[in-house]
């Protein structure tokens, strides 16, 4: 039973394939090479049909093959094309040279010879091998293609021929690849275009023109640089300790860099040459004090003008907060006076509602009391950076009321905010010493001018002295003197009479002289008493000649010589 079934089976697939028909081909048709069709059929003869046109008959048996008698083409112009090379053994017709145009998407079919029956059908699609394709673009120079951002670049790929079954994208690749269609005015088409926008993550890119086709690839390829304008996030500015950084992402990389600009509520503070890290970061040293914080300005160029504002130079702001312990300004002291005034200390901080101000002696601290005075109120400090910015700051003032010894010693004023203190210590000195110092100096110069008086006294009293000894010894050493008149000398005496009579020009002398006129000497003197006992108001001048006198008495034993 079970073989009668296969015999069965046998002669109805026997049947079916005398009924059945197929075309296939083999392998690819490709541009300008042999392709072959192949009809599988059960009969002997079969008639080739081309767009539903005949072309031939072929058979794959015959008394006589070599004569090919039994292949032949509806019309002699065909074998320009085509050709039976199989005839007699096998249903196969050769397409000598597939042409594209010719060729292409054409339908071939095969039918049985005797009575008609049943079509194969096959479509022919040609294959044309990809020998180059081309890059274009108004941007393109050589092998880079060169974009401002922000504007739209057009890209043509363009291949050898026309094609009706190529595929061509546009690739570009830097950390990731996108694929761009393109579009051709017409089917098929030699020309495959696309657009896309400059971005600067486009900068460093690769772009390709990939056209596919059934048999194979073939694809071109540039680099992209794409020339971008500075601005926010590409400008930044980054701080490290004890450093501003400006960092500027560009192409041309070769910035240039303005100074820094340190502004307080867009007052500008100062301006400030950083250095060079490289072509594209500037830096600038900031030390940790208050009086650097505020907002700093990086200002760069690289040519290239935003598309916007059309601006060259771009800028990138940071606000620098220091969190830091409080500066101290302004540090004044006026303790200086004597014992019994008052002195006082101060200083300014810049205004905080966190701050906390301490006084201290030593180490007491210090509170307001009836010689102590602590009070604060509100100052203006001048920016360290611009005398002309006034920050808004506070003075803490202690005041001592009628300095004495026990007070000296030193003060210390403590200023304290969240992230640390400062603090000022002032000694005050013992101004008591300073005022015996004067004392003693006062004394000194008293005692040293009292000194110089006494001894001037001293030397006037030596000096009398020495001319009162002098004198007394001269007096006792010479005896008593007695009137003694010369040759050209003339004594005067009341006590002597001279012969000559009177002359009415003289004048008797009524007193004693004892003195010595020497001869042609001038005597002045106002104690001369002349006539009428009157005395002159004026000197009496006289010329003294020689003139003998005699003793009016003998009593006198002188002798005139």
């Amino acid at each position: 039973m079970g073989r009668t079934n296969k015999i069965i089976i046998l002669i109805i697939v026997n049947v079916l394939k005398c009924f059945s028909i197929s075309l296939e081909a083999t392998g690819n048709a490709v541009q300008g090479e042999e392709y072959t069709l192949r009809c599988i059929e059960s009969s002997s003869k079969v008639i080739w049909y081309k767009k539903k046109n005949t072309i031939g008959w072929s058979q794959d048996t015959f008394s006589n093959p070599s004569n090919n008698t039994g292949c032949l083409f509806h019309n002699n112009s065909s074998t320009n094309f085509y050709k039976f090379k199989e005839c007699g053994v096998k249903h196969e017709l050769t397409i000598n040279s597939v042409d594209f145009k010719r060729d292409n998407g054409v339908d071939w079919s095969c039918q049985r010879y005797e009575g008609g029956g049943k079509v194969a059908t096959f479509t022919v699609l040609v294959n044309v091998p990809l020998k180059s394709v081309e890059m274009r673009s108004i941007d393109l120079d050589e092998d880079t293609l060169t974009a401002h951002e922000q504007r739209q670049i057009h890209i043509e790929c363009v291949t050898e021929s026309a094609h009706s079954n190529i595929i061509v994208v546009l690739q570009v690749c830097n950390s990731r690849c996108f694929n761009y269609t393109t579009t051709s005015d017409k089917q098929p088409s030699t020309i495959f275009r696309t657009s896309l926008n400059a971005t600067h993550l486009l900068d460093k890119a690769t772009l390709q023109c990939i056209a596919e086709s059934a048999s194979g690839e073939n694809r071109v390829t540039s680099s992209m640089v794409v020339l971008y304008v500075l601005h926010h996030p590409r400008i930044r500015i980054r701080k490290e300790e004890g450093r501003l950084y400006c960092i500027a992402e560009a192409r041309p990389r070769n910035v240039t860099f303005l100074p820094w600009k340190h502004t307080l509520d867009n007052i500008l503070v100062r301006e400030i040459e950083g250095y060079y890290i490289n072509t594209t970061v500037y830096s600038l040293n900031i030390t940790n004090s208050q009086n650097n914080g505020g907002n700093y300005t990086c200002t760069v160029n690289n040519g290239i003008p935003d598309p916007y504002t059309k601006q060259y130079y771009q800028m990138a702001y940071y606000n620098l907060e220091l969190k830091i312990h409080p500066n101290l300004y302004n540090v004044e002291r006026n303790n200086n006076s004597l014992v019994g005034q008052n002195g006082s200390f101060s200083l300014k901080y810049l205004e905080d509602q966190t701050v906390n101000v301490s006084w201290y002696n030593n180490d007491t601290d210090l509170q307001t009391s009836s010689r102590i005075t602590i009070r604060e109120e509100p100052a203006e400090i001048s920016h360290p950076y611009n005398n002309t910015i006034k920050l808004s700051g506070i003075k803490t003032i202690l005041t001592i009321t009628s300095i004495n010894i026990t007070d000296q010693g030193n003060y210390t004023c403590q200023v304290c905010n969240q992230c640390g203190c400062s603090s000022k210590t002032f000694q005050l000195d013992f101004n008591e010493d300073k005022r015996m110092e004067a004392d003693e100096i006062t004394d000194m110069d008293t005692t040293v001018m009292e000194i110089l008086i006494g001894l001037a006294a001293l030397f006037t009293c030596i000096i009398v002295i020495v001319i009162f000894i002098v004198y007394k010894r001269r007096t006792k050493s010479k005896g008593p003197i007695l009137p003694v008149i010369t040759e050209n000398e003339l004594y005067i005496s009341s006590d002597l009479v001279c012969d000559q009579p009177h002359s009415s020009n003289t004048v008797p002398v009524q007193k004693p002289v004892e003195m010595e006129i020497i001869e042609n000497d001038l005597y002045v003197s106002s104690d001369l008493v002349f006539d009428d006992n009157k005395k002159q108001d004026f000197p009496i001048y006289g010329q003294v000649n020689k003139v003998t006198c005699k003793n009016k008495t003998h009593d006198n034993k002188s002798s005139i010589g």
